[in-house]
């Protein structure tokens, strides 16, 4: 697959809310994973998304965690490997997970890698503009999600 595009960044931004400084952030975000990331700013590498999914998985754990705690209640196991399904059936229905297939490509397979490139977005935002950038994006998105999961059910 080739880079993602700036059309693809500027149709992303526009489904999390949020206009990133740094677009380039959140092009790596949409790469998938083991494919080559080029850059005019920044050093190549052939990683694609994997720096940014870690880091979005240990900002998650530990954001989720600290809320959970501060509320008295415990943090569920949220794992990416329990979204093995196909990836056509997480998105369906949701246009802004449906673009996270389409920009993904034959790269993408399972719901897993919906959630993980989810995670790489959340990691780019945080990079991009700190707690208050990754709190909105993660919003957003929480939005988006139960507003499609209200017209599943309707």
């Amino acid at each position: 697959m080739s880079t993602v595009t700036s059309a693809e960044v500027q149709v992303c931004e526009n489904f999390i809310d949020y206009h990133f400084k740094d677009p380039s952030l959140l092009q790596e975000a949409l790469q998938p994973a083991g494919t080559p990331v080029r850059y005019s700013t920044r050093p190549y590498h052939d990683e694609g998304n994997k720096r940014l999914v870690d880091l979005g998985r240990k900002l998650h754990a530990f954001l989720t965690s600290k809320y959970f705690f501060e509320s008295g209640g415990m943090m569920p196991d949220l794992d990416p490997q329990q979204f093995e399904g196909p990836a056509e059936e997480l998105a369906a229905g949701d246009e802004y997970m449906e673009f996270i297939v389409e920009v993904q490509g034959d790269e993408i397979s399972t719901g897993r890698t919906i959630i993980e490139t989810q995670q790489a977005i959340f990691a780019a935002a945080w990079c991009d503009g700190g707690f208050d950038a990754y709190v909105k994006v993660f919003a957003s998105t929480l939005q988006r999600a139960g507003e499609a999961e209200a017209r599943k059910v309707s």
